[in-house]
């Protein structure tokens, strides 16, 4: 299924038009629309923003210090022009929301990229063996932060070219029990935030699996890697 490109979304997101294909196939595309869904959000948060909340420009002391640290002599910071629009409409649309499309590795809306601050902590790792014919492994890191518990799920080589996509679930130990966490973007490093009552010693078992767009929430039984934390 070729579905629509980041550029459709972002205008989408924005409020501007699009093509009829894209607008249609958006409108019976599930896993599109989840995507559409999330950028809208973060265009709105955007929108919300006031002139308070804008970011206050360094005083000049502060960029003498960096050009001194670099070794650069009488170094020129040059802002960019204010209002520019380089590319026009389109580049401006697809620019204005990359950092979105960027975060968002899963049509769930769970995983963000994890930002490693120092008060997150790691007290458990899995390493994922291959459980298909794709041979595919990974890894599997749980922190604990000030928001609870994190996983972040990693699968280098994961394929993007796949009749549906990736599912993250964490399972008790005999995998009788799962519990579903969200979707794996290929070639990304994916973080979930865990349920607040879900005890990660209870549902050790990190699994990911290939899903299909057949409206079954069920797993669907093809798993491509699985591994058990450990501290």
């Amino acid at each position: 299924m070729s579905h629509s490109d980041d550029e459709a979304l972002a205008l989408l997101a924005l409020g501007e038009s699009v093509g009829r294909a894209d607008a249609a196939h958006v409108a019976g595309c599930p896993r599109c629309q989840s995507r559409l869904d999330q950028l809208s959000a973060v265009v709105s948060s955007a929108r919300a923003i006031e002139p308070a909340d804008y970011p206050v420009a360094p005083p000049p002391a502060v960029w003498r210090g960096i050009t001194t640290e670099l070794g650069i002599a009488d170094g020129v910071v040059t802002p960019l022009p204010t209002g520019a629009r380089s590319g026009g409409r389109r580049m401006w649309a697809v620019a204005s929301v990359a950092a979105a499309i960027g975060l968002i590795v899963g049509g769930a809306g769970v995983a963000t990229v994890l930002d490693r601050q120092p008060e997150a902590t790691v007290v458990a790792t899995a390493e994922l063996g291959a459980m298909s014919e794709a041979g595919l492994t990974g890894t599997a890191v749980l922190h604990r932060g000030d928001a609870g518990n994190l996983l972040t799920v990693s699968i280098p080589g994961l394929p993007g070219d796949v009749d549906g996509y990736y599912e993250v679930w964490m399972a008790t130990a005999d995998a009788g029990t799962m519990i579903a966490l969200g979707t794996l973007a290929p070639g990304a490093e994916a973080t979930f935030t865990l349920p607040g009552g879900l005890d990660p010693a209870a549902f050790p078992v990190v699994d990911v699996s290939h899903e299909h767009f057949d409206g079954d929430p069920e797993h669907s039984a093809e798993s491509l890697v699985r591994g058990q934390l450990q501290a």
